[in-house]
């Protein structure tokens, strides 16, 4: 999910994991990776948009899981129907726990921050591809620096989708950087990932309904004091 800041990406997901719980396909937990800056937000949008939710949201960060073995009491908790909320680094530092639970749907928010392939972040949050039922990668800047960067994040949801990194560069990143049969080496691309990506711009969702924005420039001269 790969909509432009602002477009209400976070309710989309609260929305689709509470038709996901009332589905009432399982009693597997889901969890969502943040920044921990993002964490906060998550539970009040959840609290504020559903008067009755579905789960009981968990908040967990470094302090709260063991690093070096998993604790099986909690791993009895987690492994029940809930919201778990974390952020990368506490999932990367007690990866023993978070690998050993079986989820619902895993969701990382901000997801270019497993956009380096090899990482200890990126090697975490794919440690858990076999141990969810389904996964949403959510960005609004799914290219940061080359094109490498969604390689790394469809691998996480689709593993194998778009090759290895090494067949991807061949075969799509380096005929785009090089302007070889551009337009059609992305269009390829594009049909590859199919509905897998989904990318909507505020100018093409919402900028008719936009106030014009006035830019004003104030001088303001510097004081001696």
């Amino acid at each position: 999910l790969a909509d432009d800041m602002g477009l209400g990406k976070t309710l989309q997901v609260l929305y689709f994991l509470e038709w996901y719980a009332q589905r009432g396909a399982n009693n597997k937990p889901c969890i969502i990776v943040s920044p921990v800056s993002l964490l906060q937000n998550w539970k009040n949008e959840y609290q504020k948009f559903f008067d009755s939710p579905s789960y009981e949201v968990d908040v967990l960060k470094s302090i709260d899981v063991p690093r070096d073995f998993v604790d099986e009491d909690l791993l009895t908790k987690l492994q029940t129907k809930r919201l778990i909320l974390t952020n990368y680094e506490t999932f990367r530092n007690c990866q023993l726990t978070f690998a050993a639970v079986s989820y619902g749907v895993v969701i990382i928010d901000e997801a270019q921050k497993i956009k380096t392939p090899n990482t200890q972040i990126t090697t975490s949050i794919k440690a858990v591809d076999d141990k969810a039922d389904f996964k949403i990668a959510m960005t609004g800047t799914p290219v940061e620096n080359t094109l490498i960067d969604i390689w790394s994040i469809i691998d996480f949801i689709f593993p194998g989708l778009l090759f290895s990194a090494k067949t991807f560069h061949s075969k799509f990143q380096k005929p785009i950087e090089r302007d070889e049969n551009k337009e059609e080496v992305i269009d390829i691309l594009k049909q590859r990932m199919g509905q897998l990506y989904s990318r909507r711009k505020k100018e093409e969702v919402v900028a008719d309904k936009l106030k014009r924005k006035d830019i004003v420039t104030i001088m303001c001269p510097i004081t001696e004091t």
